[in-house]
């Protein structure tokens, strides 16, 4: 039902890929195999309907992008569909204090490591690092928020 689609991300052995169907009715992350076919994944509360897939895990269970309309990086996984991942890392016991997450740029391959680009503290984007637990555990290995300044610009 889309007019285009844009390809951003594939999984290991090529049976999923991740990216944005544009449409009149707005602009939307999408996931697609070849049993399923295309699949919208929604996006996050906010002003108007934009969200974009970035990145999928190899076995193409998990995506990660932006919802754009609220300005948020999300995962999405067919159980839980899309989350915000500061909530989801919050709810982990990360700190998060001052950082605004906006998006989820790419995903390792087990799916446990999270890249991706936010506003730090200062006002300032930085690039970002999360890893999060293997599931099933409650003990977060660890989140790194790495300094990476994009040319000390603020983020529009």
């Amino acid at each position: 039902g889309s007019f285009s689609s844009l390809a951003r991300g594939v999984s290991a052995d090529g049976s999923a890929v991740a990216g944005r169907s544009f449409s009149a009715s707005g602009n939307e992350a999408f996931w697609w195999d070849a049993t399923s076919g295309m699949q919208g994944l929604g996006d996050l509360p906010g002003e108007g309907f934009s969200s974009l897939a970035f990145g999928v895990s190899a076995d193409g269970s998990t995506v990660v992008g932006q919802s754009q309309s609220a300005n948020k990086a999300f995962l999405w996984d067919a159980t839980n569909g899309m989350q915000e991942l500061d909530v989801l890392l919050s709810a982990l016991g990360v700190d998060l204090t001052g950082w605004e997450l906006s998006q989820a740029r790419g995903i390792s391959a087990d799916g446990l490591t999270i890249v991706g680009t936010g506003i730090n503290p200062s006002g300032r984007s930085e690039a970002w690092i999360a890893v999060i637990p293997e599931p099933g555990t409650a003990i977060l290995l660890g989140l790194g928020l790495i300094g990476l300044a994009m040319g000390g610009r603020k983020s529009n």
